[in-house]
């Protein structure tokens, strides 16, 4: 009678042995499904607070819409305004005389820059960058700081490539 006991309470016990290794080890990978979660959300995150940084900023250089008493550049063909849209202007038109890099001239040249304003009033300045740096336009100042790609011998600059780098004070 006894002998009965001890073996089925040795059974049991072996049997409860196995079940508790059985609760470990779940307990175990339920705990490292959890961190593998929470790291995979972390990524998550990340990726979505980059991509958000990333979508959210805006180019200045690249946008239509500038702030006053800001050097900027602009592009030739293209509609500016400032955030309030008071002002809007194109540059129509530039003309580059400047001496080119690799060769010798008498005279350094110019680049003139054709600004045509639409609002407030119908209007058209002429800057340089030789002789006339600023221009006005009712409340509007006009200052040239520089016309970008500098001529080059070897390269053509299409008039799309210019880049008129200004600032607008009012």
């Amino acid at each position: 009678m006894y002998k009965f006991k001890v073996v089925k309470l040795r059974f049991l016990s072996d049997e409860l042995d196995e079940h508790l290794k059985l609760r470990n080890f779940f307990i175990l990978e339920i705990i490292y499904m959890k961190r593998i979660r929470m790291d995979m959300m972390k990524k998550i995150f990340i990726l979505f607070v980059v991509l958000f940084a990333v979508f959210s900023c805006t180019d200045n250089e690249e946008s239509n819409i500038f702030d006053l008493g800001e050097e900027k550049q602009f592009r030739v063909h293209e509609f500016y305004s400032d955030f309030s849209e008071s002002l809007v202007f194109e540059i129509s038109a530039i003309s580059d005389s400047r001496c080119p890099t690799g060769v010798v001239c008498i005279w350094a040249g110019e680049a003139c820059v054709e600004i045509a304003i639409s609002s407030p009033e119908i209007d058209t300045l002429e800057l340089s960058t030789h002789e006339q740096r600023t221009a006005t336009s009712g409340d509007y100042t006009f200052e040239l700081i520089d016309v970008t790609p500098y001529p080059d011998i070897n390269a053509e600059t299409k008039v799309e490539d210019y880049r008129v780098k200004m600032k607008i004070l009012r």
